[in-house]
């Protein structure tokens, strides 16, 4: 396992985004693979140190999930794809800027989300 290797999983099978947490007002940092097999993920897992994997049903059968909501590991993991990701570049791009300490406030983290959702439907 290697950064470019998983930079290029991430841009195929991957999610960054923000979930709403708790109030309307918060949102959290996501980091999502899913994959059809286990086994890549858990070896990402491994690579990474940290992660939750949990079995998930899809409209095409059952899948395996990797995710962290860690704000230090999203951006950590962010930071070390960012330069080699080509797909979800702006989403990588958009992640970080919200993740920036203190740089951030509630609009601009609204803005983002809304913007890294619609990405999502784009592709």
């Amino acid at each position: 396992m290697n950064w470019k290797y998983l930079a290029g999983f991430f841009d195929g099978e991957g999610y960054v985004g923000l979930r709403r947490s708790g109030t309307a007002r918060s949102f959290q940092p996501m980091v999502c693979i899913t994959q059809k097999y286990p086994r890549v993920l858990r070896l990402i897992r491994d690579f990474l140190g940290f992660g939750y994997l949990n079995k998930v049903k899809t409209n095409y059968g059952t899948a395996y999930r990797l995710r962290f909501y860690q704000r230090a590991q999203v951006r950590s993991f962010l930071l070390k794809i960012q330069p080699l990701v080509i797909v979800k570049g702006r989403q990588v791009d958009l992640m970080l800027t919200v993740l920036k300490p203190r740089l951030t406030t509630n609009s601009k983290t609204a803005k983002a989300f809304t913007e890294l959702k619609r990405l999502k439907r784009v592709g």
